[in-house]
């Protein structure tokens, strides 16, 4: 094989990775439930529990996507303190810019 031969092959190779291997990752990702939402956001009163579950009912509906949820909490677990604020701040922003009303947060 010859090196024009070999590079194509790899190329083809690496074109299938990049198209594949998001959607692998995508369908490996389990749903954030709220139990887990609850632990890993340190939510310290049942009204920060209660918002938690109508937003994972409002996911659970179709009403707003997993990206954002996951958007949020992704950015909400990289703070080391006050948490629950940070993931509210997170998907208040990212539900007005998807034009997504959101029921009023805890404060």
């Amino acid at each position: 094989m010859n090196r024009r031969g070999f590079l194509g092959v790899l190329g083809g190779a690496a074109l299938c990775l990049c198209v594949i291997g998001p959607g692998m990752v995508a369908a490996s990702q389990r749903r954030l439930d709220a139990n887990a939402l609850k632990m890993q956001l340190h939510t310290t009163n049942r009204n920060q529990e209660a918002y938690i579950d109508r937003i994972v009912r409002m996911r659970d509906d179709g009403q707003l996507p997993d990206s954002i949820l996951y958007g949020a909490y992704h950015h909400a677990v990289q703070q080391h303190r006050n948490r629950f604020p940070h993931f509210v701040m997170a998907l208040e922003t990212l539900a007005r810019r998807s034009r997504i009303p959101l029921p009023p947060a805890p404060r």
